[in-house]
C-alpha cells in the first residue's frame, strides 16, 4: 500500500500543530471524529462522528477545508485461536446473527458484523491516502493482540462542501422531482383558472 500524498500529510501536519495550540479550526475536526463509546460488548460499535460540525469547518476563518468520510471496519481474530477472545468477539458482534464482511452485496444482505466509522479529515486526503493512515493506525493500536482490522473507505462515502461533489444521480433526482413539483402547480393553477372563467359564462 503507497504511503499518503505529500499534501494529504502536509495537512495532517498542520491539524496536530493546530491541536496542540488549542486553536478551534484543529479541535473541531478532532472533535468531529468518532471514538470509543460505551456498550461495545452490546454491539455498540457504529459510531457516527459528527457529520455537520466537519464540514462547516472549511467555512470558518484561518481553518481547513475538510470532508468527511464514513470507513467500513472488519474485526478479524489472528493468530492462535482463543476461546475467551471468541466469547468476547462474539459479544461486539451481537453474536453474528447475519454473518457478513466486505465481499456481500451491501443492498441484499445488511452488514451487520462490520463496524461503520465515522472520521474528519482534511479535504485534500484521498480514500487511499485515509485507508493507508487508519490502517496504520489500528496496525499499531492491536500489534500486541490477538485481532486486527481489515479498512474499507469508498469514495462515494466521503462528502465535502465543495459542488462539484455532486454526483449525476443526485442532480438528475433532483431536477426530475423539482420539474413534477412545477407541472402539479402549473396544473392546479390551471384547473382553478378555467373554474373560475366558467363561473363567469
Amino acid at each position: 500500500m503507497p504511503p499518503i500524498s505529500p499534501s494529504c500529510r502536509t495537512d495532517f501536519e498542520k491539524v496536530h500543530l493546530g491541536i496542540k495550540n488549542f486553536e478551534l479550526w484543529a479541535l473541531k475536526i478532532l472533535d468531529s471524529s468518532a471514538f470509543l463509546s460505551s456498550g461495545i460488548l452490546n454491539g455498540n460499535l457504529n459510531q457516527y462522528g459528527d457529520f455537520d460540525q466537519c464540514l462547516e469547518n472549511g467555512n470558518e476563518e484561518n481553518s481547513m477545508r475538510t470532508q468527511y468520510c464514513l470507513a467500513h471496519l472488519q474485526l478479524n481474530s489472528k493468530y492462535q485461536k482463543s476461546e475467551e477472545l471468541d466469547n468476547v468477539l462474539n459479544l461486539v458482534k451481537s453474536y453474528e446473527a447475519f454473518k457478513s464482511d466486505f465481499d456481500d452485496v451491501g443492498h441484499r444482505i445488511p452488514r451487520f458484523s462490520l463496524i461503520n466509522w465515522g472520521i474528519c479529515v482534511p479535504a485534500s486526503c484521498s480514500p487511499e491516502d485515509i485507508k493507508y493512515s487508519l490502517s496504520t493506525y489500528l496496525k499499531n493500536f492491536t500489534k500486541s493482540m490477538n485481532f486486527d482490522f481489515d479498512v474499507r473507505i469508498q469514495k462515494s462515502m466521503c462528502h465535502n462542501n465543495d459542488p462539484a461533489d455532486w454526483n449525476f444521480s443526485f442532480v438528475f433526482v433532483t431536477s426530475f422531482f423539482t420539474f413534477m413539483i412545477f407541472v402539479a402547480t402549473m396544473s392546479t393553477f390551471y384547473d382553478l383558472t378555467r373554474g373560475i372563467n366558467k363561473s363567469k359564462l
